[in-house]
């Protein structure tokens, strides 16, 4: 991947949501890609109603002047081709709100029909969404799209820097497996040629390691971790090898911890200022079993969080269906 062509800012009319739009308006300036703000209407009634279309069109019209609002002011930051779209969705008796997974499948269908290929957004909005780990309709995006996803969190985001300049530093956590590889391309077209530096992370678990600090007595000999470890630092070479022709900085580093800790630490010590991560895209009941990394991180970063859910990633294994080497894949 090159460069992002069509990004989409999901928005429901809060302030919160909103706060994703200065980042989405910095990446689509530096890529020159055209810009969508989209909401979904929730409309009460059943669509051929005509009493309940009349009583929700004024709804729909403020929504629509408060969507042409905020493009003009991604127009005044430097965006050159901004679009609004305003979704319906029509509400089933009885509901007062639609299911976050419908609101989901209409951002999704929407973003496959007109060629959006990235989307930028805060992890809830409004009303306090009832949330297992990322928040409702971004959880529900996740599960249903093959599209990188940006999350920031909306204090985060409150007292970040300038949203709209480049990255300095991605962090691509790694674990060894083929999956975690495909976050690499996603974050390389968010970076700026020539200014981005990029830090491959390669973590081992230590639940792997009889010899860590703090000590775990459950654990591989100590023989057996050095060449884990050994073969771990080879790959990174191998991997950082295979990038130095094409991007300017890269470096790699291995830590023996706790993924999500390691994560979120490191980026915090190191002035990192985007995660980008491959996940499988569990539902929530195998992420409860299993626990995902790329969650908590999410949820726990301070910096814009890239979640990359590759086509084919999805479907989810009990862990005595999983070899010996992919027990080891924390995402």
């Amino acid at each position: 991947m090159d460069t992002y062509r069509a990004m989409m800012v999901p928005l429901d009319g809060s302030a919160l949501s909103e706060h994703a739009l200065p980042l989405a308006a910095g990446i689509a300036r530096r890529a020159g890609a055209r810009l969508c703000l989209a909401r979904v209407s929730v409309r009460a009634g059943a669509p051929d109603d005509e009493a309940a279309a009349a009583a929700s069109l004024a709804e729909r019209q403020r929504a629509l002047s408060a969507l042409e609002g905020l493009a003009r002011r991604a127009r005044s930051a430097g965006c050159q081709a901004v679009e609004v779209a305003l979704l319906d969705d029509w509400a089933d008796d009885g509901e007062i709100a639609a299911p976050a997974s419908r609101i989901a499948a209409k951002l999704h269908s929407y973003a496959a029909a007109t060629g959006i290929d990235l989307v930028v957004m805060t992890t809830h909005g409004r009303g306090g969404l009832s949330r297992l780990w990322l928040g409702s309709v971004a959880d529900s995006l996740l599960h249903q799209s093959t599209l990188p996803i940006v999350l920031a969190r909306p204090e985060a985001q409150a007292g970040a820097g300038d949203p709209g300049a480049p990255f300095d530093e991605i962090l691509i956590p790694l674990d060894g497996s083929p999956l975690a590889e495909h976050a690499i391309a996603p974050a390389l077209a968010l970076g700026a040629p020539g200014h981005t530096r990029y830090t491959m992370l390669q973590i081992v678990s230590p639940l792997l390691a009889e010899h860590t600090v703090p000590p775990y007595t459950a654990g591989m000999p100590i023989e057996q971790y050095g060449r884990l470890e050994g073969e771990a630092r080879a790959y990174l070479s191998a991997l950082a090898g295979r990038l130095r022709p094409h991007i300017a900085h890269v470096q790699t580093e291995l830590v023996v911890a706790e993924p999500a800790e390691a994560i979120l630490r490191f980026a915090t010590e190191h002035g990192v200022s985007l995660i980008a991560m491959a996940t499988h895209g569990y539902s929530v009941l195998a992420r409860t079993v299993l626990g995902s990394v790329a969650d908590r991180v999410a949820r726990g970063a301070d910096v814009p969080v890239l979640i990359y859910r590759p086509a084919g990633a999805a479907r989810w294994q009990h862990p005595a269906e999983l070899s010996h080497s992919q027990q080891g894949d924390w995402r």
